[in-house]
């Protein structure tokens, strides 16, 4: 299709340098934009249309670093959702626990303690609620799954926590900075992101930011796929062979392409 396409790994990942549990996103969405400059200076690419394409958290960077950056000229964002990181865990953690077999009564305690966590991050609870909000949850066969800190390592500094600015990162505010056309794609089978409330963010953004456009791709998950059995799994053999297979996506992402990027 005439695109070329600069991939890396993330900071602190694969083969880059870095630390990724001291990154916050606009560390990382800046990353991206280096790499655009980079890109500029080839000598086959067309420095007026670099853009940046991303799923899942990539899907988050991408729309931040074209608001970030001067001079980019679109944004792909994959099952990335319209909510806060905090949401977006609970509402992934609930079906996480659920398809491994766990109770309604396992996921509210997992909820109750990731309240108290971020509630400590955040104020609204005293350190010692969350302490014993998570030794609970540690006793718990579900803890492993459940992407919550030990008692043993919560903070004593939760105003300068990774995890506090990551869960107060507004994705819809980047939205709003983002001057460059902007599409959104959503699988319909994605347990991993409130797909409908992000819609609902997306319609309600439309009518004050008009370059945006979206779709949701039926019977796709997270990655783009179309699994017969969804297990959430999260391996690195998984994430390696979980690539995007569902013909839809592809043809929407490569006819937007056309028309905004190839102009």
């Amino acid at each position: 299709m005439g695109f070329a396409v600069l991939i890396y790994d993330r900071r602190g990942s694969g083969q880059s340098s870095g630390e990724l549990e001291s990154s916050d996103y606009e560390m990382l969405a800046d990353d991206a934009i280096a790499g655009q400059h980079a890109l500029a200076k080839h000598s086959r690419i067309d420095a007026k249309k670099i853009g940046f394409w991303g799923l899942s958290q990539g899907g988050w960077l991408a729309v931040l670093a074209a608001g970030r950056s001067k001079d980019a000229a679109f944004a792909a964002s994959v099952s990335a959702p319209l909510v806060n990181a905090n949401e977006q865990m609970k509402f992934a953690m609930s079906n996480l626990l659920t398809v491994r077999g766990y109770s309604p009564a396992d996921v509210q305690e997992m909820l109750e303690a990731r309240n108290a966590w971020v509630g400590y991050l955040h104020g609204g609870n005293s350190r010692q609620v969350a302490l014993d909000a998570l030794r609970r949850a540690e006793s718990k066969p579900w803890f492993a799954l459940a992407c919550l800190p030990k008692a043993s390592a919560l903070t004593t500094d939760p105003e300068n926590d990774p995890a506090r600015r990551q869960f107060d990162d507004d994705p819809v505010a980047a939205v709003r900075k983002a001057k460059v056309p902007l599409l959104f794609l959503y699988g319909d089978s994605d347990p991993w992101i409130p797909v409908g409330e992000s819609i609902e963010r997306l319609q309600s953004l439309r009518h004050e930011v008009p370059n945006i456009e979206y779709a949701v791709v039926a019977d796709a998950n997270h990655e783009m796929m179309t699994p017969v059995n969804q297990t959430m799994q999260v391996d690195q053999n998984t994430i390696r062979n979980d690539e995007p297979q569902a013909p839809t996506y592809f043809m929407l992402l490569g006819s937007w392409l056309s028309q905004h990027a190839r102009q």
